[in-house]
């Protein structure tokens, strides 16, 4: 049997963290996957068509909604998140008190490296950061523990403005 519960998990993830920026909305999120992400997320090797039916399956289980559709362009997915699926996450599922810290934080101008710390460091006492020298980013930040977060948040500072991306465990340990 297909673990789905990471992806269930990521894909509430990623609409929480889009209604944290945007607000609540009933309009469908279309949310793009590679297939090694996807792979990833439910601890598969599966082709193409396989992940086809893979998700296939997951329409039916996953208790986001039953009106989830998929599709892909060759080892592209899209998973489309529809109106009822994105009010039951807005309405069932409590929003993280740090993402919304986080993302009033990196809307501001002109953070600094301690202000993004700070954000982290209110939430928990078991903050990891990491310096990287990739060019693309400046830092990492994550909780040790996983709690309140279990994503690793990849921070660059461009003069007045800071720009983040967020990747699961796994996918931040592929980047390396």
């Amino acid at each position: 049997m297909l673990n789905f519960k990471e992806l269930e998990e990521n894909l509430i993830g990623v609409v929480k963290e889009f209604q944290a920026k945007i607000g609540y909305s009933k309009d469908p999120i279309y949310l793009y996957y590679p297939l090694e992400s996807l792979n990833s997320l439910m601890d598969t090797d599966e082709d193409i068509a396989g992940m086809q039916e893979a998700l296939s399956e997951f329409v039916k289980v996953n208790g986001i909604s039953k009106n989830i559709k998929h599709s892909n362009e060759g080892d592209r997915f899209c998973i489309t998140i529809p109106e009822d699926g994105l009010t039951y996450i807005h309405k069932e599922i409590p929003d993280s008190a740090f993402l919304k810290d986080f993302i009033a934080e990196i809307g501001k101008h002109g953070q600094t490296f301690e202000d993004i710390k700070a954000v982290f460091v209110k939430h928990s006492d078991s903050v990891v950061i990491e310096k990287i020298d990739d060019g693309e980013f400046d830092f990492v930040f994550y909780f040790e523990d996983g709690i309140p977060d279990k994503y690793r948040y990849c921070v660059k500072f461009e003069g007045e403005h800071t720009i983040y991306h967020r990747f699961t465990e796994k996918d931040y340990l592929a980047l390396k």
